[in-house]
């Protein structure tokens, strides 16, 4: 939920945050490895409190109250379908590779 609906979570979004150039020549941040950013944002909330596995487990599995419900049925089933799909033989029906002899 955290890759999909950033914004809901505090992480860089590409609609409302600024790239930093240092990290990126890209017009835009690339998304796909955030697992830096979230634990950077959990670090964050977490400062000057004193934290134990169990808050740490508690706050990765917080969900704001917009993504609830129908929202989050609608991702799971967006997961499942992407699961079932094939890409290779997508690929291969679409881009044949045709063979020189």
């Amino acid at each position: 939920m955290r890759y999909i609906f950033p914004r809901q979570f505090g992480l860089h979004n590409v609609f409302t945050s600024k790239i930093d150039r240092r990290e990126t020549a890209m017009p835009f941040t690339d998304y796909t490895l955030r697992e830096k950013e979230i634990n950077q944002s959990l670090a964050r909330e977490a400062q000057g409190k004193e934290i134990d596995d169990e808050m740490i487990l508690k706050r990765k599995s917080r969900l704001p109250a917009r993504l609830r419900g129908e929202p989050f049925g609608l991702v799971a089933r967006m997961r499942k379908l992407n699961k079932k799909c094939s890409y290779v033989e997508l690929l291969r029906h679409y881009c044949p590779v045709e063979v020189c002899s």
